[in-house]
């Protein structure tokens, strides 16, 4: 008898403890949306705002996500933002935790016509995977009664369309392609939706896609885009592109048949590194025993001793023991320097590029175009016979670009190793991605616009 009472108790213990870990689960109990059904016309844009409700009131620990029944009719994007695309009915379902919410989206024929804007040319400039999202990013621009020149100028009197567009990984052109406006940065086939921001001066500037607004050839005007879809096709070197942007309430039909240059912001062109300046900081890591040399390369048109302008630089880290060092004759040693992934500086190798804790600083060794590359793999080989210098390098960056070559000559070494902690000798490379590129047509290699 104990021993059946023993196990009616145990069965009712282990029945209490899976009440008990339920109870203790959160889980949400409803979602709702700002809306069921909406109405739109081809090129409009509509927001669902979720609420979720959960058994422990944290709704923040249940993301909602979003899917729509038919993509061709209405899409929808990852912060819940529907574009209407063509004409029919589609639903766009909202989930979180085991939960839904429908919203059924009509999409109707355009009733007004809007403003044409019928391009009479469209540029294009190449920023590889700007935000670092495995995408590839290019600014567009296409333009209509209006010119605009290499230095990114104006003349005319009409209007121009700028978008901040991302496409599938690993493209140097804009591929064909649907791309949908967005809130999203780098997100792969939309460009990003415009928005206001303080600039360096402190006033309000315009950043991301816009319409702009041109008055004998003075800006007058930058219209953030807020939704919107384009339709690009491409046959040889000729792009036909249609579709809709809507800026300040009012939609742009937007039409184009043509080519579109496209400049080449990114790649690495080491060939054109014809200057240098060679720097020692000395211990800079206090007691780990090596000294660090860095070498800054640019091409003609940069400044080595402040390391800036121009279109490529390239900065790079060398450790040298320092009981090798010779204080009163500093000197960076012959040999081959092999590039290590580490934060410290260490004999005989070379710091890779990598991010301060806080992103506020690029230390180590890097490349820098219009795009700022990590050096991640490789060797450079240093030979000095008299007074002359060669390094011959052999690298590989974060985004897998080659980067070979050499430099021959002359250098005079800068002793910063005695400077006090608060005297910068090298301005700090700023690598915070904020997403706001601005106009920059000048083609990296004499303003040739190249496909």
């Amino acid at each position: 008898m104990k021993k059946v009472i023993y196990s009616m108790a145990t069965v009712l213990v282990a029945l209490l403890m899976l009440v008990g870990c339920k109870s203790n689960k959160d889980e949400v109990t409803e979602i709702k949306l700002n809306s069921t059904s909406t109405e739109l016309e081809i090129g409009q844009i509509f927001q669902l705002k979720p609420t979720v409700s959960t058994s422990k009131n944290n709704p923040k620990h249940f993301p909602v996500s979003y899917s729509s029944s038919n993509k061709e009719v209405a899409t929808v994007s990852k912060g819940g933002l529907i574009t209407a695309v063509k004409e029919g009915t589609a639903k766009i379902t909202a989930s979180a935790g085991n939960k839904t919410a429908v919203c059924n989206v009509v999409v109707e024929k355009q009733t007004s016509t809007g403003e044409d804007m019928t391009f009479t040319a469209a540029f294009a400039s190449y920023y590889g995977d700007y935000y670092r999202t495995k995408a590839s990013s290019f600014d567009f621009y296409g333009v209509k009664g209006v010119k605009l020149n290499k230095e990114g100028e104006f003349s005319g009197t009409g209007f121009y369309v700028y978008l901040d567009l991302t496409a599938v990984e690993n493209v140097k052109a804009i591929p064909a392609g649907t791309y949908t406006a967005t809130k999203e940065m780098g997100e792969t086939n939309t460009f990003q939706k415009g928005y206001i921001d303080v600039d360096d001066n402190g006033e309000n500037a315009v950043y991301s896609s816009y319409v702009g607004v041109v008055e004998n050839s003075e800006e007058k005007e930058k219209l953030p885009i807020e939704g919107g879809e384009l339709q690009f096709s491409v046959s040889g070197y000729d792009y036909t592109i249609s579709g809709t942007v809507i800026a300040k309430g009012k939609t742009y039909n937007v039409n184009y048949k043509g080519a579109v240059p496209t400049a080449d912001f990114v790649t690495p062109d080491p060939a054109t590194l014809t200057k240098a300046h060679l720097v020692y900081y000395g211990d800079v890591d206090e007691g780990k025993k090596a000294g660090l040399f860095t070498l800054y390369l640019g091409d003609e048109t940069a400044d080595v001793i402040s390391f800036k302008g121009g279109n490529d630089r390239m900065s790079l880290d060398f450790g040298v023991a320092l009981d090798k060092v010779d204080i009163n004759n500093v000197d960076i040693l012959n040999g081959t320097y092999d590039v290590v992934a580490t934060k410290e500086v260490l004999s005989n190798k070379i710091t890779a590029g990598y991010i301060k804790e806080d992103y506020s600083e690029a230390l180590g060794s890097w490349y820098f175009t219009q795009d700022r590359l990590a050096i991640s793999q490789g060797s450079v080989t240093v030979k000095k016979e008299n007074d002359t210098y060669t390094f011959t390098y052999d690298l590989k960056d974060d985004l897998g670009h080659e980067i070979k070559g050499s430099w021959q000559g002359e250098l005079t070494i800068e002793d910063a190793s005695t400077v006090p902690d608060d005297v910068s000798v090298v301005p700090v490379q700023r690598v915070k991605r904020s997403g706001k590129k601005g106009l920059n047509l000048i083609a990296r290699k004499g303003g040739n616009l190249k496909r």
